[in-house]
């Protein structure tokens, strides 16, 4: 067996989403061929669950771009770890990440590596402050990513790495049926479940006029998982909630927060729903909804156009129009629903399935020879 790569992740740790979860699954990975440890500015949801998982976390201490001292402060925490640890890989997650520390890590003699897990943007000056001292190697989160990365014709090897996504623990029929009985919902239901951050693009205003299209309609609700975390999210639920009540879907409609049980809320939805205004750099709510078995609906955008196929979901043109036609579809075709839901976990170990991360991960990193 190869010796193990012992990999240091790099990343801020403030908020809580799709790289968070990837972070976490990282630490919980059986894998004798990796070592993982982690370097975060902040502390949150994101330590303390890598912290429980047994994985070696340092802090580098908090980072606000406004305040030069807490960047340099951090940046040499980095340094001085980096002087003491020997690691094969240094992996900083997100542009923000290499910004802030892609220097350390060259002044420590390393190779900074880029995982990119947003859209890139040529025009935005995060970009324009990374390019200048180019990463070692860029991982790209998806095959649109990654096109969008080369076009960018920088001298830089870009390389697909899926997220990881690990296959859920099995669920509890008690605790699923608890959790329905929580939030309204009887037997015979339909739940259709939308779980990411409150961010316009995400498309819930697209989901909920479709569902207003729909009132008249009996025999589904919908459940909205996710909580602000930042003052213009908090706006955007305040929002969202005048269109409900507008559309006259109240009492069908559920924000059921931030949830830790996130593989129960997937067990007790019927059909995953997510239709975004702009592409998505990859999805990896979508493949977890896929290893629930649960049938996929979004907008024929960016990376769900790798993981949605039409033997697990069904991708449309944004737009309400063709939401509503596609939702009345699964709705009222169980049949269909109970063939799509066969076919997604397959779908989802193919593409983000410990075996498939283990291997893409391990030849990204030493096929480019990015320790220095």
């Amino acid at each position: 067996m190869p010796s193990a790569l012992n990999v240091l992740h790099v990343y801020s740790g403030n908020l809580f989403g799709g790289v968070e979860r990837m972070l976490i699954s990282l630490a919980a990975l059986d894998a004798p061929e990796f070592s993982h440890h982690f370097a975060l500015c902040f502390e949150g949801k994101l330590s303390h669950a890598l912290q429980a998982e047994g994985v070696p976390v340092n802090f580098l201490g908090p980072v606000r771009l406004r305040k030069p001292l807490g960047v340099l402060r951090a940046r040499t925490a980095l340094g001085s770890l980096l002087r003491t640890r020997d690691f094969d890989a240094i992996v900083c997650h997100g542009i923000w990440s290499y910004c802030i520390f892609a220097s350390a890590v060259a002044r420590a003699g390393r190779a900074p590596i880029l995982y990119l897990h947003d859209i890139p943007d040529p025009e935005n000056w995060f970009y324009r402050w990374a390019w200048r001292k180019p990463p070692a190697l860029c991982i790209a989160n998806s095959a649109y990513t990654a096109k969008l990365l080369t076009s960018m014709r920088l001298p830089v090897p870009v390389r697909i790495v899926h997220p990881l996504v690990n296959p859920p623990p099995a669920s509890d029929p008690g605790v699923v049926r608890e959790l329905r009985a929580q939030w309204g919902a009887e037997l015979q239901d339909l739940i259709i479940l939308q779980a990411s951050r409150l961010d316009s693009w995400k498309g819930h205003r697209n989901l909920l006029e479709a569902l207003g299209a729909m009132r008249d309609v009996p025999g589904w609700r919908c459940w909205i998982a996710g909580a602000p975390q930042r003052p213009g999210e908090e706006s955007y639920k305040r929002e969202l909630v005048r269109l409900i009540d507008s559309l006259g879907i109240v009492g069908r409609v559920a924000f059921i927060g931030h949830r830790d049980d996130m593989e129960t809320v997937l067990a007790a939805c019927d059909v995953y729903c997510q239709p975004n205004e702009t592409p998505e750099p990859f999805g990896m709510v979508f493949v977890e909804a896929l290893y629930a078995g649960k049938p996929v609906l979004g907008s024929a955008l960016g990376g769900a156009l790798e993981i949605v196929t039409p033997d697990c979901g069904v991708l449309c043109a944004p737009g309400v129009e063709l939401l509503t036609a596609a939702l009345k579809r699964l709705l009222d075709d169980n049949g269909l629903r109970n063939q799509m839901s066969k076919a997604g976990p397959a779908r989802a170990a193919a593409l983000c399935g410990p075996e498939q991360f283990r291997s893409r991960f391990r030849e990204a990193l030493e096929g480019d020879r990015v320790r220095v």
